[in-house]
């Protein structure tokens, strides 16, 4: 989600002043300016929203009256996006209280930003009513400047607007959450957003906001196929799977929607895991869509030392727009070679006990593998428990330093006045306290391997600047001695504060910011992957003592953990499951009283609530049609793959009945 934050009103009132000649009375002269404004990069990026917004024509004390559609304009609009909008009040009916409480609002808006439909609460006097969030208001950029809605439908992807971050002053109490819903020729039909009084904010709103325009674009998805193909999509799953050969449904959005067991075999894929055209073929959908169209040709594809020929059948609707393509790998001769393309090679060894098939994670992970073999110096990104130091050590262990040490020092842990003797080692009772024999320090051990170094944004001032200087030649000095000493490593280090900020805010120095950010890698917080049952499951195969089975989780259980927002990541997830297979004893299977008490329904956030409301809509789904996974999604207007992620799988069911 692209997030402007609230920098302050004097922040929004020296872009007023320097870029406006704002007049008593809600009067608003535009004036030339090329004063610089926002000198950090968020900042620059609101700035330069803010200027854009100028430019189309929007006001900071805003317009009165508020811009509305006439009401036949307002009803021809609703009319034409009517089956959306029930979608929408059905998807945020169960998050009605939670609304309320916040005194929220969620609504759907149409591409220009027209308010077609709401659910939630208000007052006559609320801060959403003043702002006029009501049907028929127009939220355009152009008309209201800055603010979630406008700026998603421009953006096309999901964006978070607090505070004085709106262009509009009048708009500075709100929080707005709003993404953006795409049909499958990538066009925006509406936009889904959650906006409320600025000190009800919270982050489960932030995430309900994305999630409800998925669905609602699912929901898009099985429509088209089901106006353009007898059966709809089911019929298309039926078809591909009695094929023989490698078979699999490629929509608008580059997504693998469907994918048969030959395929699944051929790759070496389970049938849940995520995958896009651009990860198969290395090209956008938009490239094999019109290959499907244009070209009878088969294309060339290798596999396993096998050569196959690839072919596209183009899916159409009526105004002969491709929405899907059906890809079969065929084991014959073709014609002619048009493209030779390998499916993403395998990672390294090293990085195997890295679990989870999260497609931000497999990114990550694949940039890693690519850099590891290199020399630059790594900054990983990511919030404490998800990983860092066992990605640290598998970046290592592919590395030609791989027969080297491998040492990790965690800054944070270590107090600031024992730090500098703890990385560059110090000579024989050289303070109080130290050694009669000296250290030699961390920053030695690391000689010829790798040095991690974990919560780098904790490192003091002084420390930075002598760890620059032993990164730019490789000479340092123990404490208590005048003699340079020489260390030659690699350097990967961590952190979940924004050193960039850090950097404007002069704690954390510049210079050795860009010295470190050779490769920046980012790991997503568990509570933003897909992946929690497959991450799970081999979590309890870690924890299994040799020689016998892994227990398994009930689907109880791990609907309960999927509910839950893990701030503690992976760490807090495995010590989860560490206490459940304790209580669980003899047990095979996991349950939901076996999980610690922080996971039990009393410890649950708003966003823990939000979650639990809507698997709870799923399995009453899966009820209502027998455990039939497509029909259920279908139904709800969402994938499989995301009751499968769930754990709402047939099989969990079968065993808890």
């Amino acid at each position: 989600m692209m997030h402007f934050h609230d920098r302050g009103v004097q922040f929004w009132r020296r872009f007023c002043e320097r870029e406006w000649d704002v007049r008593p009375g809600g009067n608003a002269r535009l004036v030339a300016s090329e004063t610089s404004l926002g000198d950090r990069d968020d900042e620059a990026e609101l700035v330069a929203r803010w200027r854009r917004a100028r430019a189309l024509g929007a006001r900071p004390l805003g317009g009165d009256p508020i811009v509305a559609v006439p009401d036949g304009d307002l009803l021809e609009r609703k009319e034409r996006l009517a089956p959306v909008t029930a979608r929408f009040q059905r998807l945020f009916a169960p998050l009605e209280d939670a609304l309320a409480r916040a005194s929220a609002i969620a609504l759907f808006a149409d591409p220009e930003g027209v308010i077609l439909s709401t659910k939630g609460w208000r007052t006559v006097d609320s801060p959403t009513a003043r702002a006029r969030l009501v049907d028929g208001c127009s939220w355009s950029e152009k008309d209201r400047g800055t603010n979630a809605i406008g700026t998603a439908a421009i953006e096309r992807v999901p964006v978070s607007v607090v505070g004085a971050a709106h262009f509009e002053a009048r708009n500075h109490a709100l929080f707005c959450h709003a993404a953006p819903v795409l049909d499958l020729f990538g066009e925006v039909v509406g936009v889904v957003d959650v906006s409320g009084p600025i000190g009800a904010s919270d982050a489960a709103f932030s995430a309900a906001v994305p999630m409800a325009a998925r669905a609602l674009e699912e929901a898009l998805a099985h429509d088209l196929f089901a106006r353009t193909i007898a059966g709809g999509l089911p019929a298309v799953e039926a078809r591909i799977g009695n094929d023989r050969e490698a078979t699999l449904v490629v929509d608008g959005r580059g997504q693998v929607i469907a994918r048969n067991v030959a395929f699944c075999t051929l790759f070496g894929l389970s049938p849940e895991e995520p995958l896009t055209v651009e990860r198969l073929f290395g090209t956008r959908f938009d490239a094999v869509a019109k290959y499907a169209r244009d070209s009878q040709v088969p294309l060339a594809f290798e596999v396993a030392d096998r050569r196959l020929a690839v072919s596209l059948e183009p899916l159409q609707d009526t105004r002969n727009r491709v929405f899907a393509v059906i890809i079969r790998f065929r084991d014959r001769a073709f014609r002619q070679e048009i493209v030779r393309a390998r499916p993403s090679p395998a990672r390294p060894a090293s990085f195997s006990r890295i679990h989870g098939s999260d497609p931000a994670l497999a990114a990550t992970l694949d940039k890693a593998a690519r850099i590891a073999p290199s020399t630059l110096p790594v900054l990983l990104i990511a919030e404490t428990g998800t990983g860092k130091e066992r990605l640290a050590a598998a970046i290592h262990g592919a590395s030609p330093r791989a027969v080297s040490p491998f040492v990790a020092v965690n800054c944070a842990a270590v107090p600031a006045s024992l730090l500098e003797s703890e990385l560059f080692g110090h000579a024989p009772r050289s303070f109080t306290g130290a050694s009669r024999s000296g250290s030699k320090g961390k920053i030695a051990e690391a000689d010829g391997g790798t040095l991690f170094l974990d919560e780098l944004g904790d490192m003091p001032p002084a420390m930075q600047a002598a760890l620059l200087r032993v990164l730019e030649d490789g000479s340092y000095y123990r404490v208590g001695e005048e003699r340079p000493r020489k260390s030659q490593f690699r350097l990967i280090a961590a952190t979940g504060v924004p050193l960039a900020e850090a950097v404007a805010a002069g704690t954390f120095r510049a210079d050795l910011y860009h010295r470190l950010a050779g490769a920046v890698l980012a790991i997503p917080p568990l509570r933003d992957r897909r992946d929690l049952p497959e991450l799970a499951t081999a979590i309890l195969g870690e924890l299994a003592a040799p020689g016998t089975e892994p227990k398994r989780l009930s689907r109880a259980a791990l609907a309960r953990l999927t509910r839950h927002a893990f701030p503690g990541n992976i760490r807090e997830l495995r010590m989860a499951l560490h206490h459940s297979v304790v209580l669980a004893g003899e047990r095979e299977v996991v349950d939901v009283e076996d999980l610690p008490d922080t996971l039990q329904p009393g410890a649950t956030s708003l966003g823990s609530k939000v979650r639990r409301v809507v698997d709870d809509v799923m399995g009453r789904a899966l009820d209502s049609y027998g455990g039939n996974v497509s029909e259920a999604a279908r139904r709800l207007g969402v994938s499989r793959s995301t009751l499968y992620r769930r754990g709402l799988t047939p099989t969990d069911r079968r065993r808890e009945r």
